[in-house]
């Protein structure tokens, strides 16, 4: 049994009659990646990410790092990011 294609209604407190939200339960399209890059001087993980956003012209939400996978590389000359792509990136525009 799957819970794609139905819905999920979430009622006020207390078990009251009115509806508070609700949403169609859909496929979620997220992207896992990692990626590499050369590692300047004075680096900054949380700038970088936030470059890449506005260069890809994503929002906040759409794009973010696992911090708990950051690892440094190769005597500090590289860094690897899981980065997590959020939303469906097919509906973007594309450049």
């Amino acid at each position: 049994m799957s819970a794609l294609g139905r819905s999920i209604v979430i009622l006020n407190k207390d078990f009251g009659g009115e509806r508070f939200a609700c949403a169609n339960i859909e496929p979620d399209y997220d992207i896992v990646k990692y990626a590499n890059i050369d590692k300047p001087p004075r680096f900054v993980v949380a700038q970088f990410i936030e470059e890449v956003r506005e260069v890809m012209g994503v929002p906040e939400w759409m794009l973010s790092v696992d911090s708990r996978k950051t690892k440094v590389l190769y005597l500090g000359a590289c860094i690897q990011f899981l980065l997590h792509f959020k939303g469906n990136f097919l509906l973007m525009k594309t450049f």
